[in-house]
């Protein structure tokens, strides 16, 4: 075809010089120079009607029926009269997109479909896929036609978070409309979008919204202005949390976002949380996330009529829970405590489950007001690791081990915090693998305190503070076990302090245990060793006679210790029982 085309021109060319020619020859041999020439360049003539994607949620085009459905518009450049004539859709072809899904800028690569030229024709264009949840979603400037046969894309509206900047293209009077999307769960302040021409953004001159779009002129610039920066105000919803600048409406979605990458994945808890069955999240398999208060403190809370815990966290995820700076991250269970008596939420069910998976608790955390009827008030740990360096698990009570329960080869660790006015029926403060069969599970107890904590009223076992059995607790540094006490005389309870169970062991280097009660006829207001073994080299546990330091036990029997089948040593030398005296 190029070859016969190429030889009529030369025809044509040599009638020309031999002058057998007129005017139509002339004509009909610049049509065909314009054909051979053809188009040598393209360009995108209309952008796309939307260019900016929600990643998940929209259908993101990457074909040539897709862009065409969107509003492309490819032009192409005459190389001999500089013509632009738009090719029909068929004659260009869209690259699809690598990962359309993922957010990000992208480039979209347009190819004009020829075969038969031995040189490609291309051009490109950007389109945005936004992350879910951003708290502006999408600003889309609408192609309006400016009256002179020509489509315009009035403004450039960047993918915004905060701070929004438009500028204006050129085309001054034309009008414009804008549509906003607000994050999930997020409402437009109703009046409250409006712009001005410096920043912070301000509330100089206020946007009406009509038939759903907010609608201005770019002529309202003043001279010299060529910069837009809008305002608005967005009410979140109840409960929102927010990771990575994202808004999310439930913490369930926040945390269902974090990828299982093993990075650590801060949560910022915006406003008070209440929990359901449905807003409840498990954490595993790779997962790490820390929960911080964003406000001046930040509160989750079950739902009234959900008695289910509130977080699990399954092998290979972790979560840290931490105050920010004089802020508070709480967790309550709604139950309200007037002694022993419960007027709030009953649960089934600890605040925080670990089932093979880590958690750790750190200064401005606090777990309080859950009445569990099974084991673990605050956390019940299985087949974990809980660590513990600061915060405050207060106002729980549980079947055995009122504040933390530990059980399944699970290892705790405590450096700094508080465990405190927790109730159980053995071991009111922590309870170390009592429902085991053998000694695996691991208390270390370096700092902090555990204090006022005691076994409930008619409880049949011990350890106000803590119980141990079918594990060991190892106490050092500056560790207190301090104002704790057991159950009623008419109980046979003993272990005002730390109770030792049957393959318990309990060693004791450094720390203080003072000011501690068996108020059961099993004595031992300090420490009582049932039928495991207490091995002492440092620290201080007080007897009788010490004031508010004192440990005490009803009929003398053992304010320091009382031994019943064990062995209890102090620096290699046994310790005698009942013993009264400070050691």
């Amino acid at each position: 075809m190029k070859k016969a085309l190429l030889l009529q021109v030369f025809c044509l060319a040599l009638l020309a010089r031999c002058g057998v020619w007129n005017q139509p020859i002339i004509s009909s041999i610049e049509k065909r120079v314009n054909e051979i020439r053809s188009i040598h360049t393209i360009f995108v003539k209309t952008p796309p009607s939307a260019n900016t994607f929600i990643a998940g949620e929209d259908a993101i085009p990457y074909d040539a029926e897709g862009w065409a459905a969107k509003g492309l518009e490819i032009g192409g450049l005459n190389g001999l009269n500089e013509t632009r004539d738009l090719l029909p859709v068929q004659d260009y072809e869209v690259d699809p997109l690598a990962d359309p899904d993922v957010p990000g800028e992208k480039t979209v690569t347009v190819r004009l479909n020829d075969p038969d030229r031995n040189y490609e024709i291309r051009t490109e264009f950007v389109i945005s896929v936004l992350t879910p949840g951003e708290i502006y979603r999408r600003i889309e400037p609408y192609i309006l036609d400016a009256g002179d046969g020509e489509k315009h894309r009035v403004l450039a509206v960047p993918s915004i978070i905060s701070g929004p900047e438009l500028e204006d293209s050129g085309d001054a009077g034309l009008p414009v409309a804008i549509k906003i999307y607000p994050a999930n769960g997020y409402t437009l302040v109703e009046n409250s979008l409006a712009y001005s021409y410096a920043l912070p953004p301000s509330k100089e001159k206020q946007l009406v919204l009509t038939d759903g779009e907010y609608k201005f002129k770019t002529s309202d610039f003043p001279a010299g202005k060529s910069r837009l920066y809008l305002y608005a105000e967005f009410t979140p919803p109840e409960g929102a949390v927010k990771m990575d600048g994202i808004f999310y409406a439930t913490l369930a979605d926040a945390i269902e976002a974090v990828p299982g990458d093993n990075t650590e994945y801060t949560i910022t808890v915006l406003e008070s949380i209440t929990i359901d069955a449905a807003g409840t999240a498990s954490i595993g398999d790779g997962k790490h996330i820390k929960l911080v208060p964003g406000g001046t403190s930040g509160t989750i809370s079950r739902e009234s009529g959900y008695t289910g815990v509130l977080f699990t966290v399954n092998s290979g995820g972790s979560l840290a829970l931490a105050g920010n700076e004089a802020k508070t991250l709480t967790i309550d269970g709604g139950a309200v405590l007037n002694g022993e008596t419960n007027s709030g939420l009953s649960a089934s069910a600890s605040l925080v489950s670990v089932n093979g998976g880590t958690l750790s608790i750190s200064e401005g955390a606090i777990l309080q007001n859950n009445y569990n009827c099974d084991r673990g008030g605050g956390v019940y740990v299985d087949g974990g690791a809980f660590t513990m360096s600061g915060g405050t698990i207060s106002e729980n009570w549980g079947s055995d081990g009122g504040g933390v329960y530990i059980i399944g080869g699970s290892t705790f660790t405590m450096t700094g915090g508080l465990i405190a006015n927790n109730t159980g029926n053995n071991g009111g403060g922590v309870n170390v693998g009592s429902a085991d069969t053998n000694r695996y599970n691991t208390f270390m107890f370096s700092g902090g305190a555990i204090q006022n904590n005691k076994i409930k009223s008619g409880g049949n076992w011990g350890g106000g503070g803590v119980t141990v059995a079918n594990g060991t607790l190892s106490m050092s540094g500056g560790a207190l076990i301090s104002g704790n006490e057991t159950s009623t005389a008419s109980k046979d309870t003993g272990g005002g302090g730390v109770c030792v169970e049957s393959n318990g062991a309990f060693t004791m280097s450094c720390g203080t245990i003072s000011g501690n009660s068996a108020k059961g006829s099993a004595g031992g207001g300090g420490v009582y060793i049932s039928c495991g073994d207490f091995t002492k080299t440092g620290g201080t546990v007080y007897g009788s006679g010490e004031g508010n330091k004192s440990n005490t036990a009803i009929n003398n029997n053992g304010h320091a210790l009382y031994n019943s089948g064990g062995t209890a040593t102090n620096n290699g030398n046994s310790i005698n029982s009942p013993s009264n005296g400070t050691f």
